[in-house]
């Protein structure tokens, strides 16, 4: 009998005690439904809020970088964090259930505990990549990676688990002697172990060591990341950069405050303030810190990261316009209707019919032109050689030369004749003038006169019908010549040629820019109005490197840039990869043989990056550049300094005091970074709006309008001279940033407030134009004829050629006029 107790109570141990009753927060039991409100709408506002967040991070291909998965981690732990606790003490306030068993408080406990430790440990990642983004900028992309990302969630939940699976064994291994009252709105490892009536001694030493190696421990490495950063915000020259990158820390140390501070007030009140806290102060506060934080930090990093806000409000616009379609979709006999608008991508196909229409009409009036030109040769054409000589007569500018056009037989004859009555005639008049008999003979003179002056008339009105057919044969061969001219333009705009070699600078200067293409925005958005983007300048690449190097708001340095395998993986933002430079790397970006050229940021140093590895492999300062604004181009602020590559080399654009702010060319070592050999132009930089190399020759432009730039001037280095051009260049936006130009396509890679476009540039092959041939017509049989005399000498016949200059047709085609 006296072994029953010991019995029941071993047995008590060894299987666990009974549900444990929890009590809500005591002394304040009446206030419970009251003290729901705010955490219910604390626990909604944690669930939208980081289930948004860690789906916009999950889905969006642009939330890829280190910082945006961290806070994924970070949604995902607050998830855990709050579900695991406050279900069950929003059952407790409501009065819904209190009852909790042993194996679900030991669960509870070990979930909670978990993900408190995993989110300390997240929060000490996203301090050590700020500390890499501000002080070890170039060796972010090696340190922090989507692997490294994965590696620190693993660790995260391993250490958590490590850390909090010797309680849980230390509490089932407790006698609790019946003790169920809990006082508290869920299980805690302290709360829990008060209730043994065994020894606790254990717990509470493992419970303070844990405390000191993992939430202190990560608030003290956090606490050196941040002065680490102090120090090197405390270096940057100004104090709008100071400012700027305390702002990207700001959200982080927020964040933490909130975390913390509640935390680490409830652990050690446990052990220290047991009897000096009250008890519904340190149960409150233990709500607090697992309700607070994860309500809080969705909409402090929603805030202070534009990317997320940009994000969110797309997602919620799409949204938006989903279910006002839905809505505005359902007819009369409430059937839905989904109507898909696909993407207008017809533009280019509608404008390349346009052009073959075009094309068409001009070959059309080109062939009628040239058939009705055909049509009068042949009409004039004639065997006899009569014309020819009435040509030479008419050239000559002879007033009698029409007396004697019809030299053919019968038109002498006729003249002859009439010569002969007239001689006859005035032999008659004399002998009748002595006999008195005037009638007759006045009357045949009469007769004689009239059929001269018949005889005029018709030479005359067959001169001017001549001179008629031969303008209007002149305006036709106006009017072919013009055609032809058209011809040859857009034979040479559609066929300009053999296609240039790769790298080759076998042809002359530019002679025309495309239309522009866009491709798209850049990846980071419309506030990314400057930057710089293109293909690697190397005349024979290894591999077609695209890459991408937006600046931020201010256009004065970029801190990230992608890179792109290809063409198509630019364009379908796949096979990138996305590095890091860090705050105030300056601009006039350039890629040439796999590195990156630019101005460091706030110097007149010329930074050269291995894009292979993002690492800073050689600064050199050039000697007698202007920097910090001074001598920018024209509305395009902070580009002392322009680099720039071609089929010749690496070159730099910049300005001196010397130079009294004209256009400087200088020609760089790419290895060294070394000035060879340096040009001075005669424009004036800042008048400029942008300027590029190709073959050794820079072009400059200015800015006609919104829409329009003038490329205008032209000087080739290897000559020393310059030259005046006028080709314009259509634009989307208003200002063109970092022109770049690539010799492998012979295209210019502009960036275009924010939009990334490209230009064909055509340039003239040089090429031997072949001798023409003349027509070969057939043998014309020419008739007799007397010579015509001239007072003013002949001007040689220039012959019809193939090419239709045709000049003097009727001087060279043999024509007749005959009366009938």
């Amino acid at each position: 009998m006296e072994l029953g107790p010991a019995l029941l109570s071993l047995n008590q141990t060894l299987s666990g005690p009974g549900p444990f009753v929890l009590l809500g927060v005591p002394g304040l039991k009446g206030l419970h439904a009251w003290l729901s409100v705010p955490v219910c709408l604390l626990y909604l506002a944690s669930l939208v809020g980081n289930i948004l967040l860690l789906g916009l991070v999950a889905i969006d291909k642009t939330l890829r970088a280190p910082m945006y998965q961290l806070l994924g981690l970070l949604a995902a732990a607050d998830l855990i964090l709050a579900t695991s606790t406050v279900p069950k003490a929003l059952a407790v306030l409501w009065g819904l259930s209190d009852e909790i068993s042993f194996g679900g408080c030991l669960a509870q406990l070990f979930v909670a505990h978990v993900a408190f430790i995993a989110e300390s440990s997240v929060l000490l990642a996203m301090a050590v990549d700020r500390y890499v983004a501000i002080c070890q900028p170039l060796r972010y992309g090696a340190l922090l990676s989507q692997r490294v990302v994965g590696i620190v969630a693993v660790a995260s939940v391993t250490r958590g688990a490590c850390v909090m699976a010797p309680p849980v064994v230390l509490l089932q291994r407790l006698p609790y002697c019946g003790h169920r009252a809990l006082p508290h709105t869920y299980c805690e490892h302290m709360g829990v172990a008060r209730l043994a009536c065994g020894d606790t001694r254990p717990n509470i030493w493992y419970g303070l060591a844990t405390t000191l190696l993992s939430p202190a421990l990560d608030l003290g490495l956090i606490g050196a990341s941040y002065a680490l950063i102090l120090r090197a915000v405390c270096r940057l020259p100004s104090p709008g950069a100071r400012y700027k990158t305390l702002g990207t820390c700001g959200a982080h140390a927020g964040v933490i405050v909130l975390f913390y501070t509640p935390a680490l007030f409830s652990f050690l009140a446990h052990r220290f303030g047991r009897h000096t806290v009250p008890s519904h102060i340190h149960i409150l506060l233990a709500n607090l810190y697992v309700v607070v934080p994860p309500a809080l930090n969705p909409v402090v990093y929603g805030v202070r990261t534009k990317q997320i806000t940009q994000r969110l409000r797309h997602l919620l616009q799409r949204v938006r316009q989903l279910v006002k379609g839905t809505l505005n979709s359902m007819d009369e006999s409430g059937t839905f209707q989904c109507v898909v608008h696909l993407p207008n991508n017809s533009i280019f196909v509608q404008q390349l019919e346009h052009l073959q229409s075009t094309l068409q009409d001009l070959i059309s009036k080109y062939e009628q032109q040239l058939s009705k030109a055909k049509e009068y040769t042949y009409t004039t054409e004639d065997p006899d050689s009569q014309t020819l000589e009435l040509s030479n007569m008419l050239e000559s500018g002879n007033p009698d030369a029409t007396l004697f056009q019809y030299d053919n037989p019968a038109f002498n004859l006729l003249r002859l004749e009439l010569e002969g009555a007239q001689e006859l005639a005035a032999q008659l008049q004399a002998k009748a003038a002595v006999n008195g008999d005037m009638d007759l003979l006045h009357q045949l003179w009469n007769q004689v006169t009239n059929a001269s002056l018949t005889l005029k008339l018709l030479a005359d009105s067959d001169y001017r019908s001549f001179h008629a057919l031969q303008e209007e044969v002149g305006v036709l061969e106006g009017r072919l010549s013009e055609c032809e001219r058209e011809k040859e333009q857009e034979q040479s705009s559609s066929d300009p040629g053999p296609p240039l070699a790769p790298g080759s600078c076998t042809h002359g200067r530019l002679q025309k820019v495309s239309k522009p293409l866009v491709l798209k925005l850049n990846w980071r958005g419309l506030s990314y109005k400057a930057g710089a983007w293109g293909r690697d300048s190397a005349p024979n690449p290894a591999s077609s490197l695209y890459w991408e190097a937006p600046l931020r708001a201010d256009g004065r340095y970029f801190d990230y840039y992608r890179l792109h395998e290809s063409y198509d993986d630019l364009m379908l933002l796949k096979h990138y990869k996305q590095w890091k430079v860090g705050y105030g790397d300056g601009s006039g970006n350039t890629v040439y043989k796999n590195f990156m050229y630019f101005n460091y940021y706030g110097t007149r140093d010329i930074a050269k990056v291995d894009l292979s590895s993002n690492t800073l492999v050689l600064r050199r300062s050039l000697p007698g550049a202007t920097y910090n604004n001074r001598f920018s181009y024209a509305s395009v602020p902070w580009t002392t300094l322009d680099f720039a590559a071609d089929e010749e080399g690496l070159w730099v654009l910049y300005a001196t005091e010397e130079s009294k702010g004209n256009l400087v060319i200088s020609r760089l070592n790419d290895s060294t970074l070394e000035v060879e050999q340096t040009w001075y132009t005669s424009q004036y930089k800042p008048a400029l709006s942008g300027a590029f190399m190709a073959c050794g020759v820079l072009y400059a432009l200015r800015s006609l309008s919104t829409r329009q730039e003038e490329i205008f001037y032209a000087y080739d280095t290897a000559t020393s001279q310059e030259h005046h051009l006028s080709i314009m260049l259509d634009k989307m936006l208003e200002t063109l940033h970092g022109i770049n130009y690539c010799p492998w396509d012979h295209k210019l890679y502009v960036y275009n407030d924010g939009f990334l476009i490209n230009y064909d540039l055509t340039f003239p092959t040089l090429k031997e134009k072949l001798p023409s041939s003349p027509i070969k017509r057939p043998p014309v049989a020419s008739a007799p004829s007397k010579p015509i005399k001239s007072n003013k000498p002949s001007r040689p016949r220039d012959s019809v050629t193939e090419q239709g200059t045709h000049k003097s047709m009727l001087s060279s085609l043999p024509l007749e006029g005959q009366l009938p």
